[in-house]
């Protein structure tokens, strides 16, 4: 469970950064908030719209906030559910008529 702007024994808010992706990353939903793990070092980012218990949405594999970070938050975004369905559709369509897809869904 985390709470925007509350630090616990586990988590750190992160308002703030030399880069302004904490606010790159709010201009995607105003609902999304960071949180600096101290156990693991890891960032993670959390939704504060819903159930409080179940605000966790994503650890960012990198160890900074920067551009990738950005990015990792608009590639797992739910408003890219349908467009991230449809790749993996074309996927495993790919691999049940045995061709061999590409990362992008096109079969090569």
């Amino acid at each position: 469970m985390a709470l925007e702007g509350v630090c616990d024994a586990k988590r750190i808010p992160v308002s703030s950064d030399a880069m302004d992706i904490v606010n790159r990353i709010k201009e995607m939903d105003k609902g999304y908030f960071v949180m600096y793990r101290r156990d693991t070092g890891a960032f993670e980012v959390h939704y504060s719209g819903g159930n409080p218990q179940r605000s966790y949405q994503l650890t960012l594999p990198y160890p900074m906030l920067d551009a990738r970070a950005v990015e990792w938050v608009q590639r797992t975004s739910i408003e890219h559910l349908d467009r991230l369905v449809a790749q993996m559709d074309a996927i495993n369509a790919a691999r049940e008529a045995g061709r061999s897809p590409n990362a992008a869904g096109r079969t090569t």
